[in-house]
């Protein structure tokens, strides 16, 4: 029974599990954050731009880059 477990600990399906429980626990962390809830208000840059503004100003970089 221990050779079992430990067989199943290091198995390909229980990193796996593992790396979901993660992403699972990132993304409940985030929700319960607020922060996708007030992107207008959020800051994110040292320049004071809000998320909105922020990825306005890269669209528009990226779309001149292209032109």
């Amino acid at each position: 029974l221990a050779n079992s477990l430990t067989a199943m600990a290091s198995a390909q399906g229980a990193n796996a599990l593992a790396s979901l429980i993660g992403e699972g626990l990132d993304a409940a962390s985030f929700f319960a954050s607020g922060a996708h809830q007030n992107y207008n208000s959020l800051v994110v840059d040292n320049a004071g731009r809000n998320a909105i503004q922020w990825i306005s100003d890269w669209l528009n970089l990226q779309i001149g880059r292209a032109a």
